[in-house]
C-alpha cells in the first residue's frame, strides 16, 4: 500500500468531506459545533463534545440518554490545541467533575493510505483521578466525527487568552 503525506489543505478538505458524510452521526444538536462525537468500542455508548455559544458540553452514555453531562465556559475550558508538528493532528479537551477529569481526545493521522479512504481518525476519553488513569475508552474508528476547526481557539483568543507552547497552557495577554 502506497503511503502519502497529507498537507494542511488536503487534510482540511478530507476532514470536511468526512464530516459532511458523517454529520448525521454526530451527537451534537444541529445548531452546535462538534469538537468530537463517536460511539465507543465495546459498550456502544456515545461520547460527544459540542460547542454552542460560549460553552462546551461533554456528554457520555447511551444515545439520547446521557449518563453524564458536563458544561464549561470556553474561556475556562482546559483545551490543548494541535502544536502544528508531527504525524498526527491531535487535540484534547478536559472536563472536571469534582476530583475526576474526563480528557477527550481526537486525532487525525496525517499519513494516509493512497486508497481514497480519507484521513485515519481516532478518538476516545481517558478518565483520571489526579494523574491516575481510571479508564481509557476508545471510539469505534468508523463512528468518529472530529472536524478539527478553530472554534475553541477562536473563543479563547476572543477572551484575551494566548496559547503558551512552553508551558502548554492558555495565558492572559496578547500574542
Amino acid at each position: 500500500m502506497k503511503q502519502i503525506f497529507l498537507g494542511r489543505a488536503t487534510v482540511l478538505a478530507a476532514i470536511l468531506a468526512t464530516s459532511a458524510a458523517t454529520s448525521a452521526q454526530s451527537q451534537c444538536a444541529s445548531e452546535a459545533q462538534t469538537f468530537l462525537s463517536c460511539t465507543l468500542e465495546k459498550s456502544g455508548k456515545t461520547l460527544s463534545v459540542c460547542v454552542m455559544g460560549n460553552t462546551a458540553t461533554y456528554r457520555f452514555g447511551p444515545k439520547g440518554a446521557p449518563e453524564l453531562t458536563l458544561s464549561t465556559p470556553l474561556d475556562r475550558l482546559d483545551y490543548r490545541p494541535w502544536n502544528g508538528v508531527g504525524s498526527s493532528i491531535w487535540e484534547e479537551v478536559r472536563f472536571a467533575n469534582n476530583d475526576v477529569t474526563y480528557a477527550v481526545y481526537g486525532s487525525i493521522l496525517r499519513m494516509a493510505a493512497d486508497d481514497g479512504d480519507g484521513p485515519n481518525l481516532s478518538a476516545g476519553v481517558e478518565v483520571l483521578r489526579g494523574e491516575t488513569s481510571l479508564a481509557n475508552l476508545s471510539c469505534d474508528q468508523k463512528s468518529v466525527v472530529f472536524p478539527w476547526n478553530e472554534t475553541i481557539s477562536d473563543a479563547k483568543r476572543a477572551a484575551g487568552l494566548t496559547w503558551d507552547r512552553p508551558s502548554q497552557s492558555w495565558r492572559a495577554g496578547g500574542e
